[in-house]
């Protein structure tokens, strides 16, 4: 799709869905790069897609090695910038278009799926053991390794420059500036910036598409997506659907209805049964690391009809939770105090923690005054520590977790102390919205995560979006006349702890057969103990440890899928 001296850019998808070639044209004739993706400019008023980019942009974009993209632009994307002597290769800060390296027979080879890469020669690769050990702790874990010793994953905002020197990393996007910068505004004026980003992202999104089935959860947050797309002309067939789970979990379809109602969209149900088998133990595609969607088995929507050369699009409302802030901890008055000293909204400020803690004002304030030991016990790494307490006994249990995130999650002396766990949350963000094809035909997308909200989010305080003491309380405030009161008022939120629970006791002997003749235990990664720990219906473990269960039966289908290792065509 595009070729320069050294360098060369191809597209393996037959029918790419929403990507481009937007190359960084210089009049000196000197080569700038490329752009590969979806970009769109950072302006509330234009939501489509840009179709090129101007010799003066892409002179700014050269002269800071590709950074004025996070100024100026947003999207999908990886871009390759030229100068002298090496090339700048950065990931947009929603990490939405995986890029992973490595490095054969002096070639850099960058990819987003190694699986339609057949010309890398696999027979190269081994698996990193020691980080699938860690996956089997906490399978969210993010350091730029992956499950193969020789290629690493950049991570989002991050830029690799490649020159004579060899390969060097270095964090571009740093969302502790973003936060630093904060917006101080009423709550009137935050909620309609709030709603214009979220308009801004969800119809730019819906733009690219001939079609966006919705997928309603009966939550606030894909309540608030529908919202964004009813009754606008975006150019896209709108409907929605709703997964109904048949398992003992709290019932969400009244809410899924209410809000397919308030938005005039017509809503489909598909019933989705635990009793249901998992994926072949064998069918695992051969990825840089086991895929989190693995056990998520395609869902066939009941509408739509076969139409291959139409671009389609699910929406979710992933990211909703760590945006708009679904927290309920006392440290929003601490970020108060933080920014602010004390002023005239300082009490006022303090009821609305008490409220959204269900603490008492003198709780409040200790919990502020002390605020170091809370956030390390809300932390990341206390997330990690948990997970290996609840699996004692266990021989990845015992497994020193040095490193499970970037530094750029750790608390910066700069940020207030709640809003540095939300930045932390964004790890988790950028991992659990990785898919593997759940839904047959249709490409799925999470226009939330998306760099104008995400950083209007940071930069907003975290007492501002838990407004009135009301865990996202802004965004409740911010769409208060497109959502259905149901919705609009409840602070409880659905599960599928039950579906799961149910998932394992039915597939239960199959796990643990996969286990028992599995290449976890042949490697020695876990043991006989373990699988014996965890065969035993009534034992202690089994109910604590479902989804680490369907974890490890996801891990063991990637591990066979690199062993003895898929072979390709060897590079020549």
């Amino acid at each position: 799709m595009y070729i320069e001296n050294g360098f060369f850019l191809m597209c393996l998808d037959p029918k790419p869905a929403c990507a481009s070639i937007l190359p960084l044209g210089l009049t000196d004739g000197e080569p700038g790069g490329v752009v590969f993706g979806t970009l769109f400019r950072k302006s509330q008023s234009s939501k489509k897609r840009i179709s090129n980019i101007g010799t003066d942009e892409a002179i700014r974009i050269k002269r800071s090695y590709g950074e004025h993209l996070y100024k100026a632009y947003w999207g999908s994307y990886v871009a390759f910038v030229r100068s002298r002597g090496s090339i700048t290769v950065l990931a947009d800060p929603a990490a939405s278009l995986p890029c992973h390296y490595t490095k054969q027979l002096g070639v850099t080879l960058l990819f987003s799926d190694l699986e339609s890469c057949s010309f890398i020669d696999t027979s190269q690769f081994s698996v990193n053991e020691q980080f699938i050990s860690k996956l089997l702790v906490y399978d969210k874990i993010q350091t730029g390794a992956t499950g193969l010793n020789e290629v690493t994953e950049l991570g989002a905002g991050e830029s690799l420059i490649i020159d004579h020197n060899g390969l060097k990393t270095k964090l571009a996007w740093d969302p502790h500036l973003i936060a630093h910068n904060v917006e101080q505004l009423s709550p009137t004026r935050a909620a309609e910036a709030l709603r214009a980003a979220c308009d801004c992202v969800v119809q730019s999104w819906a733009s690219c598409f001939e079609e966006v089935a919705v997928s309603l959860s009966g939550g606030l947050d894909s309540a608030i997506v529908l919202s964004s797309l009813a009754g606008i002309n975006v150019g896209s067939a709108i409907s929605a659907f709703h997964n109904l789970l048949d398992s003992d979990d709290f019932p969400e379809l009244r809410y899924a209805e209410e809000a397919a109602r308030k938005s005039g969209v017509s809503l489909f149900v598909i019933r989705s049964s635990a009793a249901g088998d998992l994926p072949d133990i064998n069918a695992h595609p051969p990825t840089v690391r086991p895929q989190r969607g693995f056990l998520s088995l395609p869902l066939h929507l009941p509408f739509g009809g076969v139409a291959p050369c139409r671009s389609r699009a699910v929406f979710t409302g992933q990211g909703g939770d760590h945006l708009f802030h679904a927290r309920e901890s006392p440290l929003t008055f601490a970020d108060h105090v933080f920014n602010n000293g004390f002023n005239k909204a300082t009490f006022e400020e303090l009821l609305s923690a008490s409220r959204l803690a269900g603490y008492s004002i003198w709780k409040v304030i200790h919990a502020s005054m002390t605020q170091e030991r809370l956030v390390a016990a809300e932390g990341l790494d206390t997330a990690v520590r948990n997970r290996q307490i609840r699996m004692e006994g266990l021989s990845p249990a015992g497994i020193h977790l040095d490193r499970c995130f970037p530094d750029w999650t750790k608390t910066a002396n700069y940020t207030a102390p709640l809003k540095s766990l939300q930045i932390g949350g964004l790890a988790h963000l950028h991992e659990s919205r990785r898919h593997a094809g759940q839904i047959s035909g249709w490409l799925t997308h999470d226009p939330l995560v998306s760099q104008p909200l995400i950083e209007l989010c940071l930069s907003l305080p975290t007492y501002l979006l838990c407004h009135k003491g009301i865990s996202r309380g802004l965004a409740r405030e911010a769409f208060g006349d497109r959502l259905p009161n149901s919705i609009r008022m409840r602070t409880s939120k659905g599960g599928a702890s039950e579906y799961f629970s149910e998932q394992t006791e039915v597939n239960h002997k199959r796990i643990i057969g996969a286990l028992r003749d599995g290449e976890l235990l042949r490697r020695g990664i876990i043991s006989n103990a373990d699988i014996t720990l965890l065969s035993e219906p009534t034992g202690a473990h089994t109910r604590a440890l479902d989804r680490t269960l369907l974890s490890w039966y996801s891990i063991e289908a990637w591990l066979r899928a690199w062993s003895p290792g898929p072979t390709a065509p060897s590079v020549r």
